[in-house]
């Protein structure tokens, strides 16, 4: 579960180095996958060249720096609104 625990959208908690060796790492997520929760796209292919796998790691990539884009400007959002109904008072 460490694996994928993040304190915020698109960041997480754990490099996989802290969990031990990257292969083991790898080899137990694949096993354990949840896929309601992390859906694994690349599936729809048994064998991905490198390229489709790359370019299917940076899609995710984008979607998670998006997400976290997201979520700060919320962030921001409210506490820009938090800080003008402080002023109002």
């Amino acid at each position: 579960m460490k694996y994928w625990a993040f304190t915020q959208p698109g960041m997480w908690t754990h490099k996989v180095a802290d969990l031990g060796s990257t292969t083991k790492v790898l080899q137990t997520t694949w096993r354990i996958w949840h896929p309601d929760t992390y859906p694994r796209t690349e599936e729809t292919a048994k064998i991905l060249c490198d390229q489709c796998h790359e370019a299917a790691a940076r899609a995710r990539q984008k979607a998670e720096q998006d997400e976290a884009g997201k979520w700060r400007r919320e962030k921001e959002e409210a506490k820009t609104k938090e800080q003008a109904a402080t002023q109002a008072r």
